[in-house]
């Protein structure tokens, strides 16, 4: 019985509580209110957890990489899955801000863009019979995605750069007695180390 207890206490957390709920509501059709209210309460009073288990990104990169492997055996799935997590790694997705997060699953979204838009016009332009309105249209389609992901790569750019030069924050405060108290706040910075700043 006391074991049983223990397994309890091990599942009811937060992390547990969320992809329990999240998994309920993936697999149902149609979500309940109370599911859905009950879903936002978790994850505002937990955003730490949030940031690990988000599915929002997760669900447009999978419907991508499955219009881009559509007819196939499941091969290229896996592929296409297994490439985005390793380039997620790469960004440091584990140590980046939340504002860091998000461009970072923005250009892994956008980067399956271009893929699918790349695929599309190979199989529908190259080596067809296409209208020139037709190849103009799948062109600009091409362009449009190669755009948003060179805006979402230079956006974390800005960011990581802007975060790596930011100096550090310090406020002198002087006691009753005189002596001068410095107190510093250090801002994060995934993978690089803070900087000294000047006095404020």
């Amino acid at each position: 019985m006391e074991n049983n207890n223990e397994d309890a206490l091990k599942v009811d957390t937060p992390r547990a509580r969320i992809e329990a709920l999240a998994a309920r509501m993936e697999a149902a059709e149609h979500v309940t209110p109370e599911d859905a209210a009950e879903f936002k309460k978790l994850v505002v009073a937990c955003p730490d957890v949030w940031a690990s288990v988000m599915v929002s990104a997760r669900c447009v990169q999978t419907q991508l990489i499955q219009k881009i492997c559509k007819g196939g055996n499941g091969a290229s799935e896996a592929y296409f899955e297994t490439e985005t997590a390793v380039l997620k790694q790469q960004f440091a997705y584990g140590t980046a801000t939340s504002l860091e997060r998000m461009l970072i699953e923005q250009i892994l979204t956008a980067r399956l863009r271009v893929m699918h838009a790349e695929w599309v016009y190979t199989s529908q332009i190259v080596g067809k019979e296409a209208t020139y309105r037709e190849a103009e249209y799948r062109d600009r389609l091409v362009g449009s995605a190669n755009s948003r992901l060179r805006n979402a790569i230079e956006a974390l750019a800005r960011v990581q750069r802007l975060t790596r030069n930011t100096p550090t924050l310090q406020i002198n405060i002087a006691n009753d007695g005189g002596k001068q108290v410095n107190l510093q706040g250090e801002p994060k910075a995934a993978g690089v180390g803070n900087q000294a700043g000047s006095g404020v």
